[in-house]
């Protein structure tokens, strides 16, 4: 996340100092794209940690075992 503003902000200083025009306007582009995903993953993840974290206990491991499948793994 850090990245992509960053490269928002030289994308912006390049286009101003008339450098590299093309890829600029690329590197704004990608960098805008990446920070809508990163936002649109973190709010369905936090949807889903909401809805599993009110339930009890076992049910709550299986709620996020079933929408991480990843992440379950031997205890």
């Amino acid at each position: 996340m850090i990245t992509a503003i960053l490269s928002i902000v030289f994308g912006c200083v390049a286009l101003a100092k008339h450098a590299g025009k093309g890829r600029a306007i690329a590197g704004i582009v990608i960098s805008i794209l990446s920070l809508i995903l990163f936002a649109i993953v973190a709010i369905w993840f936090w949807n889903v940690v909401q809805e599993c974290a009110h339930l009890p206990g076992q049910l709550a491991d299986r709620c996020f075992e079933e929408r991480f499948p990843w992440m379950s793994g031997s205890r």
